[in-house]
């Protein structure tokens, strides 16, 4: 399990398909912070990170089926975008101070 300290809200939950979905990150502006993605679905899904006009490709950085990713997150990025080659499922992104 992945813990965050300092989270500063609930996880945000992104619905992703076959077409690019994106979210608003909250608590995302500022510093530098940290991100846990935890893509609960039987599908793995592709990510974009960037403005408000992010789209996802299945180029994107993978979260694996039933799997969760950390990582930075850089200053001035504001929203994610998610997209899959099949299926359908949920993210759940918490964004925080540290892991």
């Amino acid at each position: 399990m992945i813990d965050l300290m300092n989270i500063e809200n609930y996880p945000d939950k992104l619905s992703f398909d076959t077409a690019s979905k994106r979210i608003a990150l909250t608590g995302a502006q500022g510093a530098p912070r940290k991100i846990v993605i935890t893509n609960r679905s039987s599908f793995d899904a592709f990510l974009v990170v960037g403005k408000a006009d992010v789209v996802a490709t299945l180029s994107g950085t993978v979260v694996l089926a039933k799997n969760s990713v950390s990582f930075n997150l850089n200053a001035g990025i504001t929203h994610i975008a998610a997209i899959t080659d099949s299926g359908s499922g949920d993210l759940y992104i918490q964004v925080g101070d540290g892991i």
